[in-house]
């Protein structure tokens, strides 16, 4: 796990309120971007470490139509954590829907260390994954984008207690998730990014890094 370039940014005070636009705005006019820059780091490292097998890992941000179609060279390969209902080619319909549908392939333990007020406890998953094609978004077909194939892993708490928040995650995946053990190990993948989360929180919270570039920001606008 690493960390291959980082982009400081903080929101224009002058676009919040824009939200209900976005579909309206090309990605390089939008937040999203960000993800594809990443992508092309990912790329670009790819061409000094030729053997070895690089995956560009995202959170729910990152679910972006744009990324998933993104065209990447051999060796590069995505894993970006579900956020949108997206429409598939298959009788569900929706890539939530249709990974529910399949059979439980395997049921896993884990302990859950304590979460604010949460008590540790031991978490039963079960987990389901299998291929989808997503189909472009529908506000864009005009512009002939493509679907695209690739794998999804469904990780869903059995019973959760009242009090706590299930876990449940949908990961989506360009490498081949066709056994159990392929699906544990992408989940795993998936959760070395906290490393980075907390990381990031770091900078972010503890040294105000976004307060300073805005302040910086409106210094140089305003002089």
């Amino acid at each position: 796990m690493g960390l291959l370039a980082q982009q400081v940014w903080a929101r224009d005070p002058d676009d919040i309120g824009k939200r209900a636009r976005r579909q309206q705005l090309p990605i390089s006019q939008k937040e999203s971007q960000q993800w594809l820059h990443r992508l092309d780091a990912v790329s670009t490292a790819r061409d000094g470490c030729p053997a070895t097998h690089l995956i560009s890992v995202g959170d729910r941000e990152a679910d972006v139509s744009d990324v998933l179609a993104a065209p990447r060279p051999a060796g590069v390969a995505l894993l970006i954590r579900a956020s949108w209902h997206r429409c598939v080619n298959a009788p569900q319909r929706s890539v939530w829907d249709t990974v529910v549908a399949q059979p439980v392939a395997a049921q896993l333990l884990l302990h859950v260390p304590r979460r604010g007020p949460q008590p540790a406890r031991e978490a039963t998953l079960a987990w389901r994954f299998c291929p989808v094609t997503l189909r472009p978004p529908q506000h864009r077909k005009a512009e002939g984008c493509p679907a695209v194939t690739l794998w999804a892993v469904q990780v869903c708490e059995v019973a959760p207690p009242a009090e706590a928040e299930p876990i449940a995650w949908l990961l989506l995946t360009t490498v081949a998730v066709e056994t159990v053990d392929d699906a544990i190990e992408r989940v795993q993948w998936y959760a070395c990014r906290w490393g980075m989360e907390v990381w990031h929180r770091i900078v972010q919270s503890g040294c105000h890094l976004e307060g300073v570039w805005l302040f910086c920001y409106n210094a140089s606008n305003s002089s």
